[in-house]
């Protein structure tokens, strides 16, 4: 018989549940009458929802935990302004019944279409062996794989299958713009950073039929994760320069910004607080426009988000699907290689020979086609 689904995002006030859904968290809680009960938040890809049991709470404690699949039955409420469901009742759902990618979020754009583009941007790195350990990354079965799928993180920024990806592209975009805005920074180091700063998480994490920490990830922190990814490519490819190795392993371990964030070092070069400042931008617009989309349409300010440690104003009349970025234009061929600011070891041009002609017309056609170039990344957009 199929398992009854009631999508979270089209549940109501007065509706009676009767649907499958994946247990984000579980927490036997006491009321202030001393009274204990089951405090459970609910998933699927449309959603989550808070579900609470106040009857028969022994009975139900202990036959399903965190990461489990459940079928529920009970009522839905309003209270403090969001929606819950008192349940009367609930049962444990084998996995081998369901496939749990149908109840773990997904990201709103095509993974391939986010691929290609990721691939591109490496493809145009200006230093032959980073972008040969970017591509060696990439290519790689079990990395590339992982990299389509895993999210960037459990609960606070992009927690959902793709996430990872979805946010390293959107870092690396701002990079490419930022990286040509500055003078006299490495373009190259630049953009390997910001795709190797949270590779770790293709282990820290686990995605398979829940969001959470694997056993590696709790004990090993993404960051030191990334470095031995980096080191076993950097032993495959061969050749890398040393420099270069550190530099974008620098950025790695301080990609968080302090020790007290996690980072085992802070920045210590201008490619390394680039990288920082832009990882962190994107990580936060997404937390405070995904917190606005939890709130009603109606109100201007949110509740109080307990990370970022501000309430949120609502600045525009958009209600759903605010956090996004700009894909304009068809995905990017391969092999068109981005103009840089000037940092980069790749050889440089000889400059032209002095003429007598006047300044205004000292500019040949090859090189006003060459400053247009240079006014629009990669994705046809201006810069």
């Amino acid at each position: 018989m199929a398992l009854r689904q009631m999508p979270i995002d089209t549940l109501e006030e007065g509706l009676y549940a009767d649907s499958v859904y994946l247990v984000r968290r579980r927490q036997l809680a006491r009321s202030k009458a001393g009274r204990f009960y089951l405090n459970l938040v609910l998933s699927d890809k449309t959603g989550e929802i808070v579900a609470r049991m106040f009857n028969k709470v022994e009975a139900y404690a202990h036959v399903f935990n965190e990461g489990d699949f459940i079928e529920i039955q009970g009522r839905v409420q309003t209270y403090e302004g969001k929606l819950q469901i008192v349940l009367d009742a609930l049962s444990k759902v084998e996995t081998d019944s369901i496939d749990p990618q149908d109840f773990l979020p997904a990201g709103r754009h095509d993974s391939e279409d986010l691929f290609a583009r990721l691939r591109a941007l490496l493809e145009s790195i200006e230093e032959p062996k980073i972008r040969e350990l970017c591509l060696a990354a990439l290519d790689d079965e079990t990395i590339g794989r992982l990299f389509k799928v895993a999210p960037a993180a459990q609960s606070m920024h992009h927690p959902f299958i793709g996430g990872l990806l979805e946010h390293t592209l959107s870092v690396m975009m701002l990079l490419d713009v930022v990286s040509r805005h500055y003078q006299n920074v490495n373009r190259s180091v630049i953009l390997a950073g910001g795709f190797f700063h949270d590779i770790g998480k293709i282990r820290e994490l686990v995605y398979e039929t829940a969001l959470g920490y694997s056993d590696e990830g709790r004990l090993i922190p993404h960051l030191i994760i990334g470095v031995q990814i980096v080191d076993d490519l950097v032993r495959r490819i061969g050749g890398m320069p040393e420099d270069l190795r550190l530099q974008i392993e620098h950025i790695i371990l301080s990609h968080h910004g302090t020790r007290e964030f996690g980072s085992p070092v802070i920045p210590a070069t201008v490619e390394a607080i680039i990288v920082h400042q832009v990882d962190d931008l994107d990580a936060k617009v997404y937390a405070y426009q995904a917190h606005l989309e939890q709130t009603p349409d109606d109100a201007t300010w949110s509740e109080r988000h307990f990370l970022l440690g501000t309430h949120i104003r609502r600045t525009n009349e958009a209600t759903k699907n605010l956090y996004g970025y700009h894909l304009d234009g068809p995905r990017p061929k391969p092999g068109v290689a981005a103009k840089s600011n000037g940092a980069d070891s790749s050889p440089k041009k000889k400059a032209a020979p002095k003429t007598d002609a006047p300044a205004s017309a000292a500019t040949s056609a090859s090189e006003k086609s060459a400053d247009d170039e240079r006014q629009v990344d990669m994705f046809g957009n201006k810069v």
